[in-house]
């Protein structure tokens, strides 16, 4: 052959519902081939998964009073699928709910965080009041 050659490996789940991570390991190569392996993403598939951490919210009012809420799993933020997530009003005590004033989203630990975290995380439906089917 003659110009530039690209080699590759790909895998798939076949299913957009379900995301794929693979290693592959012992690959080589013969004759004249040259350059480092790269990695490449295909899709939106949210490839290497996030490292688990706890993801807790912060609502503060308009006074200053704030209260700390953490999801009772430790590893939230490494689901692959979207998980629902209610807080009882009950467990906002302290805050004035009719004057929210500030709503803070996070992962990790709150009172020591540490810089260098990666990954993808969506928030979605923050909703308020009434609590639905």
């Amino acid at each position: 052959m003659s110009g530039i050659v690209y080699i590759g490996l790909c895998v798939t789940s076949h299913d957009v519902t379900r995301t794929t991570t693979a290693q592959f390991s012992a690959t080589a190569t013969t004759g004249g081939v040259t350059g480092e392996w790269q990695v490449a993403e295909i899709g939106v598939d949210p490839q290497p998964a996030n490292v688990p951490g706890p993801l807790y919210v912060v609502v503060q009012d308009s006074a200053g009073k704030s209260k700390v809420v953490t999801n009772p799993d430790p590893a939230a933020s490494a689901s692959g699928t979207w998980q629902q997530w209610r807080i009882g009003l009950s467990s906002l005590t302290g805050v004035n709910l009719a004057g929210v004033k500030k709503l803070s989203i996070g992962v990790g630990d709150r009172t020591s965080p540490k810089a260098g975290g990666a990954g993808m995380l969506y928030i979605d439906d923050i909703g308020f009041g009434r609590s639905l089917p």
